[in-house]
This record gives structure tokens, sequence and C-alpha cells, in this order.
């Protein structure tokens, strides 16, 4: 029997009770955060595929197509529409078994069967859980629970549906937070905002916990309010912008780096590539080199590593 069939005996056993969904699913990391006077946190949705260039002068141009929205538009409420609100019943709740089933199947686990919390298992469970008008008693959550360790056996599915039930409700809090304070997102301090939303995260999820799922959107999203309140600068020189977008760049690396642990082998491998490029003129490198840099970094982090550090823009030439 494969794993659906039995996620579909155990919805019928338990008579799952949980709410329609109501609008399109919305993907990684929850709200973002209003900057002075529009740049926003996006630490809380998912960034799209499509990166910003970190060395273009033209953030805007390069940023998601859903960070670009929020930006523009300023932080939205969480608070639903009455008819959407109207649709969501606890009477009759459906689960979408499938999908949920799908969002488990993303989370990685290492060698030693233990779920790998990251920016990765974040987006998955935003997938499962950051649904617009999904309202979940105690009884749902501990079905929800259920139907994840069935998907996912093993500590690995414990984990996960642990993590799961403090993920809602750190997205209950953080909505509330959100409906209280959406009349002055435009004029709430970065800092102060980010601030409120980090203790919300360490509540609920434990200040580790949430430093892995958190790390790697904080970092783009604090290059994105950076580059906006450099670009808002009208008083810099030249010389001062340029060298304050390679401090806000390598600051960037320096974080994502960090974010997905490969600070000490980024390190080493930059290292090493300086050595074999050394002497290189203002051509910038041959193709021999260029060779010998690639089968350096080849040699230092794997296929998917790579593919990864390419989306995220960390330099390797």
């Amino acid at each position: 029997m494969n794993n659906k069939k039995i996620i579909a005996i155990v919805l019928a056993s338990v008579g799952v009770v949980v709410a329609a969904f109501a609008g399109a699913i919305l993907l990684a990391e929850m709200q973002p955060v209003a900057v002075k006077p529009t740049p926003v946190l996006a630490s809380d949705r998912e960034p799209s595929e499509v990166r910003y260039n970190i060395y273009k002068d033209d953030t805007k141009n390069n940023m998601s197509t859903a960070s670009q929205t929020e930006v523009d538009s300023g932080v939205r409420s969480g608070a639903q529409s009455n008819d959407t609100q109207d649709q969501v019943t606890s009477e009759n709740p459906i689960f979408d078994a499938e999908g949920i089933f799908e969002a488990t199947q993303k989370v990685r686990v290492d060698e030693n069967g233990n779920v790998i919390l990251d920016h990765d298992a974040m987006l998955a469970l935003n997938e499962a859980l950051g649904q617009q008008g999904l309202d979940m008693d105690t009884l749902s959550l501990a079905q929800l629970k259920d139907l994840i360790q069935v998907a996912m056996p093993g500590k690995a599915g414990s984990q996960v549906a642990l993590v799961v039930g403090n993920y809602y409700e750190y997205l209950k809090a953080k909505d509330e937070y959100e409906k209280l304070n959406q009349d002055n997102h435009l004029v709430q301090d970065y800092d102060a905002r980010k601030e409120s939303i980090d203790a919300l995260r360490e509540s609920y999820l434990g200040s580790d916990v949430a430093e892995k799922l958190f790390s790697q959107s904080d970092a783009e999203s604090e290059f994105m309010r950076d580059n906006f309140e450099l670009a808002s600068n009208k008083d810099l020189t030249s010389e001062e912008r340029q060298k304050q977008k390679a401090e806000i760049a390598a600051k960037y690396v320096n974080n994502v780096v960090a974010a997905n642990g490969w600070d000490g082998r980024y390190k080493k491998f930059v290292s090493d590539k300086e050595k074999l490029v050394e002497g290189a003129g203002e051509g910038g490198l041959s193709d021999v080199q260029k060779e010998k840099v690639m089968k350096l970094w080849e040699s230092y982090f794997s296929e998917e590593e790579r593919e990864k550090m390419e989306s995220l823009q960390v330099p390797v030439l």
C-alpha cells in the first residue's frame, strides 16, 4: 500500500477536521517588514527563483516578484476579507492530503535520519501551513501531525510534526501582530518591527530552530533594505556610493554563506582561488585560470550546493 493510500485511510479514520483553503498558497516567509519609506522585510515570504544581482545598482528591478510587490505596496495585513472568512468553517473542513504529503517530501533528512532545518524546510512549512484561511483547533492540529508522521515515518516525521505544530502557532501569532499593527506599518521602524517578529519566532520555535529556518531569508531582506537606503541617500559621492555598495554585497555574501553552513569551506575556497589567480592582469582571468577555479570550486562543493550558490549569486570567479 503506497503512502498516498495510507494517508487517505488515516484521513477517513480520524475524521479530519480542518478549514477549507480560501486563496492561493502564501509561499515562504510570512509578511515583509516595512522600511521608511516603503522597503519591507521579506523574511517570512518565499523569494522567487529569480534572484537580484548583488553587483548592479538597479536592485529594485532585480528583486523577486513577490518582494517587489510588497516593496511597492507596503506591508499587507494578514487579515482576511469577510467573504473569505465566511468560507472558512470549522464545521465541514477538508484536508489537502496530497498537498501535505508533497510538502513533507521536500523536507530533507541527514545521514542520521534527522530533519535538516534550513531555508528549504521553511519553504516546505509555508507550503503546508501558509495558506489563507487555514484555521485549525487543537484537535485538527493533532490530526495534521498524525498525517505528517504517516507521510514521513520514523524520527524525521516526529521532528517535522513537532516543528509544524510550533510553526502554525507562530503563524497565528504573527497574523495577530500584523492585524494590530496594520495602521502604522509605513512609519514603524524597520529594526523595531524586525525585533518584534524575531521575538515571536523565538517564543514559538526556539532561537536555534528560528535561526536555521530564517537566516537565509533574513540575509536577503537585509540586503534589499540596505540597497534601498543606499539608493535614497542623495548626499554620497560616486566613490562613496560604490564603496558602500561593495560593503553591502560583501555582507550579503557572508550572511548567506553562513546561513547555509558554507563559511569554513567558502573561506578556504576563496583563499585557494586567490593563489590560483595570483598575477592576473587587468584583462581578468585567462581561460586556463577560470577552468582551474571552476575545478577547485567543484572540489569544495557538491553539485546541489553549487546550484544554490549560483542562485544566491555567491561569487565564484
